[in-house]
């Protein structure tokens, strides 16, 4: 008898628990429908001479006092945010080492001073656009 009632009672906390479970999990995943989802960027913002050339011209511009103390490989991700008129409103560098991700951006300010080509969505509208690039120096 004591078997059944123990039995009889995990199956009802079981049922109880997992009600618990699925709300929780609702409630901490809920959407607001009414937001849409972000544009989709069909055209990538680019730099008025290249993406491979606007890399080209951050190295170029690094301090080479700066670096010439740094490790022999440093490895960081240039992160830029270009507006619909082609403005670069912000940039981001991660990487491991504080020193090389503050030159970076001191090099890439030095940069990209010049307007961007902004990005475009699937209707042909100009959007603000988040651009990655890796940026590695070996010596």
């Amino acid at each position: 008898m004591k078997k059944i009632t123990l039995f009889f009672f995990l199956i009802i906390f079981s049922i109880g628990n997992a009600q618990t479970v699925k709300e929780k999990l609702e409630n901490s995943q809920g959407q607001d429908l009414n937001v849409p989802a972000p544009p989709k960027i069909t055209f990538p913002a680019q730099y008025e001479k290249g993406n491979k050339v606007f890399v080209e011209e951050v190295r170029k511009n690094l301090n080479q006092n700066v670096i010439k103390d740094l490790p022999k490989t440093s490895i960081t991700q240039i992160t830029l945010k270009i507006d619909a008129d082609g403005n670069l409103i912000n940039i981001s560098t991660y990487g491991t080492n504080k020193t090389f991700n503050d030159e970076v951006r001191n090099a890439v300010k030095k940069t990209a001073l010049e307007k961007w080509i902004p990005g475009k969505n699937s209707k042909g509208e100009q959007v603000t656009n988040i651009l990655r690039f890796p940026f590695k120096i070996s010596k």
